[in-house]
């Protein structure tokens, strides 16, 4: 059966879905979870979701981890596994006591470690969905144990390694892939992984290619090198769609030109969840919403939303397809331009 792969409009944040497609038992796993769970939970129970096999949280930064707890708690009993990195100490780590007490009171089956075993060779990395998902399945490739804790305290790594101490360097990646073919990734999400953690993945012959790649740390170019940038990145995985979680008039300047520039090199049609800065000099200006699509959930407490939630269809076999792709394009391209480096038109 089809999977749904859903990039949610949670403004400056990330929020990955994934949703089988049997009716009889609609099952979802989360990937981060923006900063509104109880939003978030809504959305699921009015689409018919009502069982939550996995949560992945790829690292402990606010943006990605706010909304586990109210998603949660809205859930509970219906939550298998919440799978957890430790970046940094626990007592900074905001859900490491809620993790405990959700498993004392049993509205979570099992909390996990996302990180992978230390191999010799490269492997499809951690299966994350012990029955799968309707013939998909979730990987971690990244980081392997012995990485996290070169990151996260300081221990020294051989070769290539992301440097110490910053969450945004232990953040995990993980593959969709369906379960007959686990060498063909069908998506990359990249949590907020830096250029160097990408490098030492490709110097360990770690094979990138995916038809979708969920773009890492929201498009930022910070941290690239001459030896591993946005264009290295770009050309390791080729993907045919590249989608930003992004917010509108977000501060950080994502997502980089350099990194959509690259992306679009290596041949792949970029999409956001918002408009930002990119695609006009005044975002909070437009009116209420552009090409807005009632069936499609609004996650984002402010701000304007382009095509908002971007969804993927995932067939059993062949190319996968982005739902209202005309409309988003159609969205930005009705906008007044604005004499910036847009995202979206080309």
């Amino acid at each position: 059966m089809p999977l749904a792969l859903y990039v949610m409009n949670v403004g400056q944040g990330q929020c990955v879905v994934l949703i089988n497609s049997n009716p009889a038992s609609l099952r979802a796993a989360i990937v981060d979870a923006g900063t509104d769970g109880r939003q978030l939970a809504k959305w699921l129970k009015n689409v018919g979701v009502r069982q939550i096999p996995a949560v992945v949280l790829t690292h402990n930064h606010d943006d990605h981890i706010r909304g586990a707890t109210d998603l949660v708690e809205a859930f509970a009993g219906k939550v298998g596994k919440i799978y957890y990195v430790i970046d940094q100490p626990p007592t900074k780590i905001p859900i490491w006591l809620p993790i405990q007490q959700w498993l004392e009171k049993e509205k979570i089956a099992a909390a996990v470690k996302v990180c992978p075993e230390d191999t010799a060779g490269p492997t499809h990395g951690k299966a994350l969905l012990p029955r799968g998902l309707d013939g998909f399945q979730l990987y971690c490739v990244y980081p392997t144990e012995i990485e996290l804790a070169g990151v996260a305290v300081a221990a020294p790594l051989l070769g290539t390694h992301p440097g110490a101490n910053n969450p945004n360097a232990a953040s995990a990646i993980l593959r969709l892939v369906r379960s007959a073919d686990p060498d063909k990734s069908v998506a990359l999400l990249g949590g907020d992984m830096t250029f160097r953690g990408w490098q030492r993945l490709h110097e360990r012959n770690c094979d990138l290619a995916s038809e979708v790649l969920v773009v890492p740390h929201h498009g930022s170019g910070k941290g690239a090198t001459a030896a591993f940038g946005p264009h290295h990145l770009a050309q390791a995985v080729k993907p045919e769609y590249a989608l930003f979680s992004v917010g509108t008039d977000n501060n950080y300047g994502h997502p980089a030109a350099e990194v959509v520039k690259e992306l679009r090199v290596a041949g792949a049609r970029v999409l956001c969840t918002q408009i930002t800065p990119q695609c006009h000099a005044n975002p909070a200006s437009l009116p209420g919403g552009v090409a807005p699509d009632p069936a499609n959930p609004k996650l984002a407490s402010g701000g304007v939303p382009c095509a908002g939630t971007i969804m993927v269809k995932v067939p059993d076999a062949g190319a996968v397809d982005v739902v209202r792709l005309s409309d988003h394009q159609n969205a930005v391209d009705s906008l007044t331009k604005a004499p910036v480096c847009t995202l979206c038109r080309r």
